[in-house]
C-alpha cells in the first residue's frame, strides 16, 4: 500500500485554516494561509448533512488513480473537525472511506463518491482514506 502526504484545509466562518497532513500527524497552520495553486481538491467534508455548513477540504498534489490501493489519507483529523463531519463529496477520481477513530480504527463507512447523509457515522469521523 502506498500513501502520499497531503494538505487539508478547514474553511471556517471568516476565513480558512489550513493544516499540513501527513498520514500519522496533523497540525494547524496560521489563519489566512492559502492552498498552493498546484493543490488538487480530493474531498469536501461538510459540517452538516446535505452538503451544508463549513467545509474541511482535503487536497493533494494530484488526484487518485484507478487502483484499489489507498492513494491519500488523513490519520488524525484536526481537533476542530474531529467528530464533526456529516456529508462528503469526493473529487479528482477519488472515493472516500471514513473511520470512527484516528489512524483508521473502529467502524468505517465507504468507499463512496458522495454521501448526503452518513447514518451511524454522522459526527463520528476521526480519520479519512481516499482511493
Amino acid at each position: 500500500m502506498r500513501t502520499r502526504s497531503m494538505l487539508a484545509a478547514a474553511a471556517l466562518a471568516g476565513g480558512a485554516v489550513l493544516a499540513t497532513v501527513i498520514p500519522a500527524q496533523a497540525e494547524e497552520a496560521d489563519a489566512g494561509e492559502t492552498v498552493p495553486a498546484a493543490a488538487v481538491v480530493l474531498s469536501h467534508n461538510y459540517r452538516h448533512a446535505e452538503y451544508d455548513g463549513s467545509i474541511y477540504y482535503v487536497t493533494g498534489s494530484y488526484g487518485c488513480d484507478n487502483s484499489t490501493d489507498i492513494d491519500w489519507s488523513v490519520g488524525d483529523i484536526v481537533n476542530s473537525w474531529n467528530d464533526k463531519i456529516s456529508s462528503v463529496k469526493s473529487f479528482s477520481k477519488c472515493t472516500s472511506m471514513l473511520h470512527e477513530n484516528n489512524y483508521f480504527r473502529g467502524a468505517s463507512l465507504g468507499f463512496f463518491k458522495n454521501r448526503q447523509h452518513l447514518g451511524d457515522m454522522n459526527d463520528e469521523t476521526s480519520s479519512i482514506r481516499l482511493r
